[in-house]
């Protein structure tokens, strides 16, 4: 954990975009030493220990303009707000994996990532238009509080849509249920070593 904080600091340093290929760790909490933080930290760490360029992302701690929903982006392509989603959302369309870690807000995805989320209409404006988008795959991770499978329905619907949304093919998904009384998601037998084989089985089938 100390680690992972020295490398993802309460006050993250300004992204250092990946080139075409890469890989983008979207770490949707809020509390960046928290359970997500540290399945982020394993998926960035394996990503790069295979060799790939990877960044990893906090939506909390980026200049983001909610979408409004104008659609103008079918016109052109490109959204109407020229913030920190514009880099952001070319370096998703060149990737090779995108890695999805989220908490349960009011069984849903916090409001910082779901800001982040709407905002890829406008690569789907640019697709739609003939635009080319890579190949790519994505992988959610998500943790809840309470016990039972059913507490991720909502965080799995929203993360399909936006894996759909952007021609992303998704692979099976690492829920942690149950977090109230586990805690630390390190703590979970097993958990780490099978969330790097996802993220390195991933990255060698290609």
């Amino acid at each position: 954990m100390d680690t992972f904080l020295a490398s993802h600091p309460v006050n993250p340093a300004p992204v250092e975009h990946v080139p075409g290929g890469g890989v983008v760790v979207i770490q949707g909490s809020p509390r960046p030493g928290g359970n997500c933080g540290i399945l982020a930290s394993w998926a960035a760490e394996e990503a790069r220990n295979a060799g790939v360029e990877t960044m990893v992302i906090y939506p909390h701690d980026m200049d983001i303009h909610p979408c409004i929903g104008c659609y103008q982006c079918y016109n052109t392509g490109t959204c109407v707000f020229q913030d920190e989603m514009t880099a952001l959302i070319d370096d998703v369309a060149k990737s090779r994996l995108v890695v999805i870690c989220s908490p349960v807000y009011t069984n849903t995805v916090p409001a910082g990532l779901k800001a982040l989320l709407d905002r890829f209409q406008a690569l789907h404006g640019e697709i739609t238009l003939g635009g080319h988008s890579p190949p790519k795959r994505g992988l959610l991770m998500a943790v809840a509080g309470r016990k039972g499978i059913q507490n991720f329905r909502c965080v799995s619907g929203v993360i399909k849509a936006f894996f759909s949304l952007v021609d992303i093919t998704p692979l099976s998904p690492v829920l942690i249920d149950g977090m109230d009384e586990i805690r630390d998601v390190r703590t979970v037998p097993g958990l780490e070593d099978h969330v790097r084989s996802k993220v390195k089985e991933c990255l060698d089938s290609e």
